[in-house]
């Protein structure tokens, strides 16, 4: 490794380590100018550091704990466990979870796994959506993704022909254009690859659903071998012995999923499916009088029960259920 290549690294070690310090505890004077050097010769990092500083939101760090960031970056340092799962912050609960590990680690790590996931070589990093609601997450390369709760994404070493990663559960992608470099979604079930493109994704009881916004996306069938080409507005069901068959639906822009759990007088069948595709739950009713409501409200960051006691009262439901992964709704009309 030449040594101009070597000082490249350690200067960007040396930012994120700044970075971590200044989220946790802060930075003196001559920190901060140190800082913004190295964020001027680095300016991919100032996306990662925008990323580490929404993390650092998410979580609880009030209190009176004070962060070792010189232990937790030497942790860092010296190893990057491929497995990660964000701390959820369970509000009203009085969790404090992220006070079992030092704040830097977390930063610094994540944003290390996903620097590296496109860039070097390294182990597969698995990340899992433990928030109540999807999660976005911005990559280096421009491309983001929307990551529905519980879902995990697997990122994989990087290599010259393409980026890839492995699905489980529900994820919208905003793939940044590259040509040379395709974007590669694999699923129990399917392998996706585009180019640049905006869709979504859905891995669940062994079928993978490709719902199509933007450009062009060709899905291939692990099982036969098949490959269709989709186009915006069209989708397909991959599954062991199905056919691959296009079908149109128009689905939401990665835009609207941004607030996807925020809305104003929207159709309650329109509700339905946001919520089905945050919560991963199917809502079904049995009141025709519903068919013709709408809904003002914001979901976000509400558990599921918290979302039907709305709805009941919302709604007037008399009653609920939730049988496996369906919510059932009996009873009810517009208010």
């Amino acid at each position: 490794m030449s040594s101009h290549r070597m000082n490249g690294e350690m200067s960007v070690e040396r930012a994120q380590h700044l970075i971590a310090k200044r989220l946790a505890e802060g930075l003196n004077e001559l920190e901060g100018q140190e800082l913004e050097r190295l964020l001027e010769a680095h300016p991919m990092l100032e996306k990662e550091e925008e990323w580490m500083a929404k993390v650092w939101e998410k979580t609880d760090h009030q209190g009176s704990w004070t962060p070792d960031s010189e232990m937790a970056w030497t942790k860092v340092k010296g190893k990057i466990t491929p497995s990660i799962e964000l701390p959820s912050k369970k509000r009203g609960l009085g969790m404090n979870l992220i006070k079992i590990a030092a704040a830097a680690i977390i930063l610094v790590g994540l944003a290390f796994v996903l620097r590296t996931t496109f860039q070097k070589n390294s182990t597969p990093s698995v990340y899992t959506n433990l928030e109540k609601a999807p999660e976005i997450m911005d990559m280096t390369d421009g491309s983001q993704i929307l990551l529905s709760s519980k879902a995990q994404i697997t990122f994989f070493p990087a290599v010259k022909e393409e980026r890839k990663v492995r699905l489980e559960g529900q994820a919208f992608f905003d793939v940044e254009k590259n040509a040379e470099k395709p974007f590669i979604i694999e699923t129990a079930e399917a392998r996706i690859r585009v180019l640049g493109t905006s869709f979504d994704v859905h891995s669940e009881n062994q079928q993978t659903v490709v719902s199509v916004t933007e450009g062009v996306v060709e899905v291939s069938s692990l099982d036969s071998r098949e490959k269709i080409r989709l186009v915006a507005g069209e989708n397909t069901i991959v599954g062991v012995g199905m056919e691959l068959v296009k079908e149109n639906e128009t689905k939401f822009s990665f835009e609207e999923y941004n607030d996807l759990l925020s809305f104003s007088d929207l159709p309650l069948t329109e509700v339905f499916e946001r919520l089905e595709w945050a919560y991963a739950y199917e809502f079904v009713w049995d009141s025709d009088k519903l068919n013709s409501c709408s809904l003002t409200g914001n979901f976000a960051d509400k558990e599921i029960n918290e979302v039907i006691n709305i709805l009941r009262s919302a709604l007037s439901i008399e009653s609920h259920q939730i049988a496996g992964k369906q919510v059932i709704l009996s009873g009810g009309f517009c208010q």
